[in-house]
């Protein structure tokens, strides 16, 4: 990845330095225990003007329906030092897109820090040329596409359908009083549980919603569950449901349409 400085990189080696260049140092960085932003992505690839489409595009793509992410590059900071600008981008965003393309040795180096504080599900791989991956990255799964319309609506269609597997992620979009899931989740006591989702209050950036819950037997009659309520909004995003190992995500509300989007994700192990 290329850089443009308009300062002298020329190091000073003096204390002040020392203890400037230790902060930037990636496993210093990461110990300080960063607050991962969910339904964010961070895009690693060259600040090229050949790139500019690719990034837009996936940008684009991400930050619309069905996800609502916030998608950032490295130039979309406003870090001090580009460095910074990069471990933030890393380290906050709850998903990491690689373009290999090119083979650019930054890219490599900052795909090396994802894959070691990111699980392998969250780093996501594309390329223009997969041939001239190496072994060790090989390994791993890659989106090979070409950058031409059809070439970027379908790395688009990849990225979004690899974050949305049905498995773990389910889209909830709520409206007005009461959404009933139309989905049956197992839970405790290998029971299935549905769920209805009551909105009491719609504001500009969050709502306060109630959940109830039915439990589904395999012999016997169906059982109304304790509920519980709860806000979720830009302050506090995420919420642990009950009965069922799953959370609830906060995406975006609509006060004026009475409407809300949320993420239902799948615990891990």
């Amino acid at each position: 990845m290329h850089y443009e400085r308009t300062v002298d990189t020329t190091p000073v080696y003096n204390n002040t330095n020392s203890i400037h260049m230790a902060s930037l140092y990636p496993k210093a960085y990461f110990n300080n225990n960063v607050d991962i932003k969910r339904t964010s992505a961070f895009i690693i690839m060259p600040f090229a003007a050949q790139f500019d489409e690719v990034h837009i595009a996936i940008k684009h793509a991400l930050e619309a329906q069905p996800l609502n992410f916030e998608c950032r590059r490295g130039d979309d900071f406003k870090e001090p030092h580009i460095i910074n600008t990069i471990l933030a981008g890393i380290a906050e965003s709850e998903y990491i897109i690689v373009d290999l393309t090119g083979a650019n040795a930054n890219v490599f180096y900052e795909l090396g820090l994802a894959h070691c504080i990111k699980d392998i599900d969250k780093v996501i791989l594309i390329s223009q040329d997969v041939e001239s991956i190496p072994f060790d990255v090989n390994q791993f799964r890659c989106i090979s596409y070409s950058n031409s319309k059809d070439g970027l609506e379908y790395v688009c269609n990849e990225i979004i359908e690899t974050i949305c597997d049905p498995k773990n992620i389910i889209r909830v979009d709520i409206e007005g009083e009461t959404t009933k899931l139309d989905k049956k989740i197992f839970g405790e006591r290998k029971f299935l549980y549905s769920m209805t989702f009551k909105c009491l209050h719609y504001g500009h950036d969050g709502i306060k919603l109630s959940v109830e819950y039915v439990r589904h037997g395999a012999h016997g009659p169906n059982v109304d569950m304790e509920g519980h309520g709860f806000f979720l909004g830009e302050e506090e995003r995420e919420v642990k449901l009950k009965y069922i190992p799953w959370n609830l995500i906060f995406l975006e509300s609509n006060e004026e349409a009475q409407s809300a989007s949320l993420l239902l994700e799948r615990k891990k192990n």
